[in-house]
């Protein structure tokens, strides 16, 4: 593969977590794969307890806090879900642009120009909410880069040669794929 070769994606920031024990990872989400319809059935929350029930599954109304009966259920996914398809993880040798909520056009941070390793060490542990920002000049404190990643701020994502080999070899065909029976192709 050419190292002159690009990907780059538009998106979101965000933090990934598998099970919440082993900290957090810096990631971005393309948005070709966010707000993917769901059952409407399949996700159900009560407004009063915040018990879940998938009565797509068939399952039994199930028992909380609420007397049997008086649960008040809605859809706890209206805007749909995200795909791990569209789910990348942050490596050194990533750029990352990262835009303003409110004005899409307004670049918040961006190393591209200068072609550096954006983010290093990308864990963002429980007890060290630490970023390490490679090569870059500009300083930014750790609570502005969280609320970029944890409010989800639009992005842009050019993956770095490491990111690009792993997308070529795992998730390019799958991610096609799904964008294909999306109808998003």
């Amino acid at each position: 593969m050419s190292e002159e070769k690009t990907v780059t994606f538009r998106g979101v920031c965000t933090i990934h977590c598998e099970s919440g024990t082993e900290g957090a990872l810096w990631a971005f989400q393309d948005e070709r794969f966010m707000h993917i319809p769901v059952n409407p059935d399949a996700f159900l929350v009560c407004v009063k307890c915040q018990r879940s029930w998938n009565k797509a599954r068939g399952d039994k109304e199930p028992e909380g806090r609420c007397p049997p009966g008086t649960h008040e259920w809605q859809n706890d996914h209206p805007d749909g879900l995200s795909s791990y398809n569209g789910l990348h993880i942050l490596h050194c040798g990533d750029v990352l642009t990262i835009f303003d909520k409110a004005d899409s056009k307004k670049i918040l941070w961006n190393e591209a120009k200068r072609k550096l390793a954006v983010v290093d060490h990308a864990q963002w542990g429980v007890r060290d909410p630490g970023v390490r920002l490679v090569g870059s000049k500009r300083k930014v404190s750790i609570r502005k880069w969280e609320k970029w990643f944890v409010y989800g701020f639009p992005a842009e994502l050019t993956l770095g040669l490491d990111s690009l080999l792993d997308w070529e070899k795992h998730s390019r065909i799958p991610a096609e794929e799904e964008l294909k029976k999306l109808g998003r192709a």
